[in-house]
């Protein structure tokens, strides 16, 4: 990466939980992009450059909800 490049990452708070207890965890960069199954740049490019609607989005960041990582 050149010094005049941006990095666009994500940083996640995680809820996890279970029938016992829940905890918070917060997830940044690559973390960020398993759990989304998109790196933050791409996220980014799908809201400000295609115009996704926030239901879009949303899908999206819930495409990670209740799976295996």
């Amino acid at each position: 990466m050149h010094e005049s490049e941006t990095r666009i990452t994500y940083t996640l708070t995680c809820r996890f939980s279970d029938s016992s207890d829940a905890f918070y965890i917060q997830l940044i960069g690559e973390q960020g992009d398993t759990i989304v199954g998109m790196k933050g740049g791409d996220f980014r490019n799908l809201r400000e450059v295609q115009g996704a609607t926030p239901d879009q989005l949303r899908e999206v960041m819930n495409m990670g909800n209740f799976n295996y990582h």
